[in-house]
């Protein structure tokens, strides 16, 4: 059996319940918690490897928090070009926007030629506050 077509039931319910919030990323401890409350039952190992697996073929994303350094994981499907472009997250709700946004390639290119310095769009995250959240603020 070929490792990138290896589907499980665990699999297809992590996918189909990470890709119904795109713009959210979870720690393992969270998925687990999350897919429990929907009587999903994925072991914490089996999480575990299923989103190894999910990132190695390129569905998943792994983040590192800002704060404790602890791993998020966020589905990015079919956004092949989710290394080339920046990142924004609220600091309110978590919420992770991907920035396709040809100013951003601008400005990216501007820090390069005006200050030398070459932006890692992989691990690139601004952050400040979105649009819902500072409506209720």
């Amino acid at each position: 059996m070929r490792r990138s077509t290896y589907n499980t039931t665990g699999k297809k319910a992590l996918v189909r319940f990470l890709s119904a919030k795109t713009d959210r990323q979870f720690t393992v401890e969270e998925l687990f918690t999350a897919l429990a409350a929907e009587d999903i039952c994925v072991g914490k190992s089996s999480l575990y490897r299923l989103l190894e697996r999910l990132c190695a073929e390129g569905v998943v994303r792994k983040f590192k928090h800002e704060q404790t350094d602890a791993s998020l994981f966020q589905y990015i499907g079919s956004d092949a070009e989710c290394d080339h472009h920046l990142h924004l997250k609220c600091s309110e709700c978590g919420k992770l926007v991907h920035l396709h946004c040809d100013m951003s390639a601008e400005l990216v290119e501007h820090i390069f030629q005006d200050h030398g310095f070459s932006i890692d769009r992989k691990r690139s995250v601004l952050y400040g506050i979105c649009r819902e959240c500072e409506k209720k603020a």
